[in-house]
């Protein structure tokens, strides 16, 4: 095997393992992945992007690790992804599509994001009609960017299970 190519450590896949299922909140992580004779252990490098550190990963973190009291966690908040294999790191974990790379990508979570204002906004500023006047300069939206290409991520806005409503990237 080719010295730089990426190899998962084994902490990084006890991590994925263990981070799936309680991310979509199905079963108790530890008990499916190790089996509850087995005690998690060691020291677990994370590489994460400000939004899911933010909105998925700390609310959980704590939970986590009253599970797995020997298991140490680093959680490196980050722009890009980089070399996680030369940086030291067991896992990356992102929002959006991934970069280009040797490195093995895999979905553990889809997510919706809702589009909403205060009423006090919405009486300075006046409720949207579609969601293309969102983008008429009128009104200042939070906007999360993508990493891969510093642009923010278009909205795409779905109405009675149908899509066809997008707000592209100013």
């Amino acid at each position: 095997m080719d010295e730089r190519s990426p190899v998962t450590t084994p902490a990084g896949r006890r991590f994925y393992e263990k981070v799936r299922p309680l991310l979509d909140g199905l079963e108790d992580p530890a008990t499916r992945a190790t089996g509850s004779a087995q005690a998690v252990r060691g020291h677990l490098r994370i590489k994460t992007d400000a939004a899911f550190s933010d909105f998925v990963l700390a609310p959980r973190l704590d939970r986590f690790r009253e599970r797995h009291p020997e298991l140490s966690v680093e959680v490196a908040v980050r722009d890009r992804v980089g070399d996680i294999v030369a940086e030291g790191f067991d896992v990356a974990v992102r929002f959006g599509e991934p970069e280009p790379s040797a490195l093995i990508a895999r979905l553990i979570l889809r997510t919706r994001v809702l589009t909403c204002a205060s009423p006090g906004y919405v009486a300075r500023h006046g409720h949207p009609a579609h969601p293309s006047d969102l983008d008429d300069g009128r009104h200042a939206c939070i906007r999360f960017r993508n990493p891969a290409t510093g642009q923010p991520f278009a909205w795409e806005f779905h109405r009675g299970g149908r899509s066809g409503w997008q707000v592209g990237s100013r």
